[in-house]
């Protein structure tokens, strides 16, 4: 199903919808949306090894072989955009303490001082915690998390 939607979602979002001359705009989207899913499970069986060896792709000895569920997967996915709008020189600071590097480590490979490593690391730290909770209210307005950051 989550297949299904994303093949579709992705052709609207290439332009690939059109709706014919005569019919309702509701009508053609139900009649392209019935043919992408009839398409899609007449051709299951061809194009599962297919998804199978994409599925083994994402999956890293450190998991377990644990999957996470299709929406954390998104969540996660789209919590690295928020952190993609953040200041490359934060970004740069935020992913190597998020590995488990010192200030002072980061400092030495980045070439900077440790006082403006520390300074960069809880710059991003505040600037990240507030974009995520500005993206929150967003997507889940009304939620009673929406205050929280992670």
């Amino acid at each position: 199903m989550q297949e299904i939607l994303l093949s579709a979602w992705r052709t609207v979002d290439a332009g690939g919808f059109h709706a014919r001359d005569g019919l309702s705009v509701q009508e053609a989207l139900r009649r392209w949306l019935f043919a992408v899913t009839w398409h899609h499970t007449t051709h299951y069986r061809e194009h599962r090894h297919r998804w199978d060896k994409g599925r083994a792709s994402f999956t890293h000895p450190a998991m377990d072989g644990h999957m996470p569920p299709p929406f954390e997967q998104v969540d996660a996915r789209l919590t690295l955009r928020v952190l993609q709008r953040l200041k490359p020189d934060l970004r740069a600071v935020l992913a190597e303490a998020a590995l488990g590097y010192t200030a002072t480590e980061i400092a030495v490979e980045l070439r900077k001082n440790p006082h403006t490593t520390l300074g960069r690391i809880h710059r991003g730290r505040r600037r990240f915690r507030e974009a995520l909770r500005r993206w929150r209210v967003m997507r889940c307005p009304g939620d009673e998390r929406q205050g929280r950051a992670g």
